[in-house]
């Protein structure tokens, strides 16, 4: 019913857009249980996108509002849908309005370009300005704090994935870290920060093999947050990644007395998963990652 050709030529750009995005939160509910309906599985799924589509192409205009943009990249890179024939001009829809889109909407309209791999040429002016209206919110005090750590990590995996270079490139991921920094400073601001989203910005700066003191000042404010949490809410994968990630950018490396003192890291996190239940059900993978950086 909901792809029938008169209801879909007569859908607002909104419903068109919560149609996508319901689809979306169905798969990532699915993937999460690991059961349930499959929407990616349905026939129905291209017919709505493609109405999706030729309402973006509308000689008259789209209407498309930012959020409704973001929303369905969202729910694209959560059903894994990559057809260009969408993609593109969701993504540049959505770049022409980036002066309107607020902190949620940068940042997931980044990440699911991340996650969905839009990495060609297509994409690079898109990307620019995304990052540029990223980057023109966070050097304003007022707008900045509109960014929850959830958009921030994510802003860094984004890039991580995208591996974006150049001036603006570690402008933004400087502004991004020096945000992270200032409320990880504060018993506050750090509490908001969950340990996904420390382990991300981890992972994120490993990636990203960004020079300056930004970066080093967030990887040991990140790693100093998970000691003083004794790594509580820590699942394995978070607890690995960290792990492994801050032993690949040399953390605690060498025999200076700062990499001594950085060393401590490693012995709070083994003990953390000596603790009964913390490593439960971990994976080969993460038991791996661990072992890498307890061994390093």
């Amino acid at each position: 019913r909901l792809v029938d050709p008169v209801l879909l030529k007569a859908a607002k750009p909104q419903e068109l857009s919560n149609a996508l995005y319901a689809l979306g939160k169905l798969r990532e509910e699915q993937q999460q249980r690991g059961s349930g309906w499959d929407p990616t599985s349905s026939p129905h799924l291209n017919a709505l996108t493609g109405a999706v589509a030729s309402r973006l192409r509308a000689a008259e205009g789209h209407v498309f509002k930012p959020q409704e943009l973001s929303n369905s990249l969202w729910a694209c890179a959560k059903l894994g849908y990559r057809d260009s024939d969408l993609l593109l001009p969701l993504a540049e829809a959505a770049a022409a309005l980036a002066p309107d889109m607020n902190a949620q909407e940068i940042s997931n309209s980044l990440w699911a370009l991340g996650a969905l791999g839009c990495t060609g040429p297509a994409f690079r002016a898109v990307l620019e300005t995304l990052c540029g209206a990223a980057l023109r919110r966070l050097r304003v005090p007022e707008k900045s704090e509109a960014f929850k750590p959830q958009h921030l990590s994510n802003i860094l995996l984004a890039m991580e994935g995208l591996q974006l270079r150049g001036m603006q490139a570690e402008l933004l991921a400087a502004a991004v870290a020096a945000e992270c920094v200032r409320r990880l400073r504060t018993p506050m601001g750090a509490e908001a920060f969950k340990p996904q989203e420390l382990s991300n910005i981890l992972l994120a700066l490993e990636g990203l093999q960004l020079r300056g003191k930004q970066s080093e000042l967030l990887a040991a404010a990140v790693a100093a947050e998970g000691v003083r949490r004794g790594f509580a809410g820590f699942n394995p994968q978070c607890l690995s990644n960290s792990a492994w990630a801050l032993a690949k950018m040399g953390y605690g490396a060498g025999a200076t007395s700062q990499a001594t003192e950085q060393s401590q890291w490693y012995a709070a996190a083994a003990a953390a998963a000596e603790r009964p239940g913390v490593m439960a059900g971990a994976k080969p993978q993460e038991w791996a990652n661990l072992l890498y950086a307890l061994a390093s």
